[in-house]
């Protein structure tokens, strides 16, 4: 339980200070005139670790070093952050209720177990033990190859824990443990960002919800950690682009007028770079996917639905073009060591549904888009309405209350004309569309 804990600390803890780092020197923050307290802090801040544990795992002495790079990089971005931002006792204050909440909530499987353990162990769950055995090896990589690394399995949360494991001593067990507890403490926080402008408990309650919302409960709970990673990058970028775009008009909606003057428009976007670049080592080239989309929905709700629309000079492509060309740049050179194993990432055959015996792979049957809303009143995120001992009714009534919400809350936003949100939800909404007629419901 120590050892979970302690990954728990250095993962949040080390998340957010680089993160705070990062948004101060995108938005041009100095001693002299810093800026506000960032709550992309956790997007930016997981996904700058990501990237730098996955490349730093892969130099000489492998953990070790990467713990060392990582340390490192936690110590300098506090000394760097320290008088460039303002607010942050406050938004500690703000911001701890809401991490207790949603830290002792992930924490409920393993104190009803009465210990730390492997989550959704089970004949058809082996995801762990390939986890586990992957983080092993890149952290010593000597002995028999696994087949996951040889094939480009992206590695970012590995390296992390494999990091944290030998920094710490550490079993890699309880470390996944504490990933498992940081990220919805991460989401949370990202959530009150969301929620600016919302009275204090009303705040706190709605970020709790959206850390704990039932399919990223239900994530969590079988021991997957990539796709509540992923939705935390992706929130974060679609929140920094719209911000940057001018599509968020809020607190963090624009630079200071003054600082902006200084700070380079690539440094304004570095951290859309370094959360792509993320996204690669924790999803590997498809998860581009979800990031294209949202950044296509952004941009069109911002030139199509938002007044007044943005007037393009004449030669915007060639003013435009070196700004997407360093954009690019820093997501290839961040993602350079990957270039080979992303390549052979498709070929996985462990990732081909076909080994459990058919397209549905270890599932029941293709999950009920419903679920997406949030109530489904089943504890198996695999059970189809009416299969969970409770009549079909209950679950379309759930269904049917959580939409009701969800079209006030899309009424609202229109109102208010905050469309982040709302194009991101089309965004992705897309992409499972896409998803489910080319793919398999694995």
């Amino acid at each position: 339980m120590i050892g979970a804990l302690a990954a728990l600390v250095l993962l949040g803890g080390g998340s957010l200070v680089v993160g705070q780092a990062l948004a101060a020197l995108s938005g041009g923050a100095t001693r002299e005139q810093p800026g506000d307290v960032s709550w992309l802090a956790p997007a930016f801040g997981l996904g700058t670790l990501l990237v730098v544990g996955g490349v730093a795992v892969r130099l000489p002495g492998h953990a070790t070093t990467a713990a060392i790079v990582l340390a490192g990089a936690v110590v300098g971005a506090f000394v760097y952050v320290r008088g460039r931002v303002r607010g942050a006792r406050a938004a500690a204050l703000l911001g701890a209720p809401g991490v207790v909440i949603t830290v002792l909530a992930a924490a409920l499987p393993f104190a009803i177990a009465g210990h730390v353990g492997v989550l959704g162990v089970g004949l058809v769950n082996d995801d762990m033990a390939s986890h586990l055995i992957i983080a092993d090896y890149i952290g010593d990589p000597t002995g028999v190859v696994p087949s996951f690394i040889k094939g480009g399995y992206p590695i970012g949360p590995h390296a992390l824990v494999a990091a944290i494991g030998r920094g710490t001593g550490a079993d890699l067990i309880d470390v996944f443990a504490g990933l498992t507890l940081a990220l919805p403490a991460l989401l949370g926080l990202l959530g009150l960002g969301m929620l600016e402008g919302l009275p204090r408990y009303r705040r706190i309650l709605g970020a709790c919800l959206i850390a704990l919302s039932y399919l990223g409960v239900s994530y969590l709970a079988q021991g997957a950690f990539k796709e509540p990673v992923l939705s935390l990058l992706v929130i974060g970028f679609a929140l920094c682009l719209a911000r940057l775009i001018g599509l968020e008009r809020g607190r963090e909606a624009e630079p200071d007028g003054t600082a902006s003057l200084r700070v380079s428009p690539l440094l304004l976007g570095l951290p859309l770079g370094v959360l792509a670049a993320a996204v690669v080592f924790t999803y590997s080239l498809p998860g581009l996917l979800w990031l294209g989309a949202v950044g296509a929905a952004l941009v069109l709700a911002r030139v199509l639905l938002l007044e007044p629309r943005p007037k393009l000079p004449p030669n915007w492509p060639r003013k435009a073009a070196p700004y997407a060309i360093g954009a690019v740049a820093v997501v290839a050179l961040a993602t350079v060591q990957e270039w080979s194993r992303i390549a052979d990432f498709s070929r996985v055959s462990a990732l081909n549904p076909e080994r459990f015996g058919s397209q549905l792979g270890n599932l029941r049957g293709s999950l009920s888009p419903l679920e997406v809303l949030g109530i489904w009143p089943s504890g198996d995120f695999r059970v189809t309405a009416g299969d969970g001992g409770l009549p079909a009714l209950v679950f379309y009534a759930g269904a049917a209350l959580a939409a009701a919400a969800l079209l006030l809350g899309l009424s609202s936003a229109w109102r208010q004309r905050q469309l982040t949100l709302a194009a991101a939800a089309v965004a992705v909404g897309a992409v499972w569309g896409l998803l489910a007629l080319i793919g398999s419901p694995y």
